[in-house]
């Protein structure tokens, strides 16, 4: 993190260190026969790759930073709706008649009690609690969906499943806010077979060659090594994206979480 102008002109300045003169020194106490590094070349490489993990931790950190103003914004709009509703209600619940009341009798009990104030409110966050997880449930669907169908082919798939019946669209909405897994196993169920890529059983073949312009250290056929490759070079990932998919079937039928190596 830079320091900020008063920190950076009140810090002292170091006084030059043996290292601090003699860079090469470094060389010397790393590179060599018996030490971390064999020659310079092996160093240079450990250098590489320490500096592609701090920039993949970097876009982590901010990705999950990204996620975190979202909830405190959402929590903050679901805070600002429960005050709306009960100032309106607290507003309901009184007269705006200044005159002095006359001596409360039977009949003219209050059309508004407190359990009255409080059942609406708990009715009202319950509204509130089930649209969200509404919101949640449709964005868990369209990623599930995505990631069986890929999101280029998605839309077409949908448009195809559709197939301009009001009532289809309906279902597979109310699907997708009660429950990814089952609107994903319904589009899986009934969409056209030519749309179904072929695949006879989850024998795998031989693995692809890797991409020349793509290299990675990872092992192949792990769910670490399709992260790199989708990084890396999208147009390649989607080329293997049947083959990851097969991946995924053959572990869990073997009782194996894929997404674990």
């Amino acid at each position: 993190m830079t320091d900020s102008l008063t920190e950076l002109v009140s810090t002292p300045v170091a006084e030059a260190t043996p290292a601090d003169q003699a860079p090469s020194d470094f060389l010397s106490q790393y590179v060599g026969e018996g030490k971390k590094y064999a020659n310079e070349q092996e160093l240079a490489k450990a250098h590489a790759h320490a500096q592609e993990h701090i920039k993949k931790l970097e876009t982590e950190n901010s990705s999950y930073a990204e996620d975190l103003v979202k909830t405190n914004e959402r929590s903050e709009k679901l805070e600002s709706k429960v005050e709306d509703i009960v100032t309106r209600l607290g507003k309901e619940s009184t007269t705006t008649d200044t005159t002095p009341a006359p001596q409360p009798t039977v009949a003219d009990a209050p059309s508004v009690t407190p359990d009255d104030l409080d059942s609406r409110v708990a009715a009202a966050l319950q509204n509130i609690h089930t649209a969200q997880q509404k919101a949640d449930n449709v964005k868990k669907s369209s990623d599930l969906l995505q990631a069986e169908f890929g999101a280029d082919k998605l839309p077409e798939i949908i448009k195809t499943v559709v197939a301009g019946n009001p009532t289809k669209q309906k279902l597979i909405d109310q699907l997708a806010e009660q429950s990814p897994e089952e609107v994903l196993n319904y589009i899986k169920a009934i969409r056209p077979a030519e749309a179904v890529p072929k695949t006879d059983s989850v024998t795998l073949k031989a693995p692809t060659q890797s991409p020349k312009d793509f290299t990675s250290e990872l092992q192949p056929d792990t769910w670490g090594y399709y992260q790199d490759l989708r990084r890396k070079n999208p147009r390649e990932y989607e080329k293997q994206r049947l083959r990851l998919n097969t991946l995924v079937k053959k572990y869990k039928s073997e009782g194996r979480d894929f997404f674990k190596t």
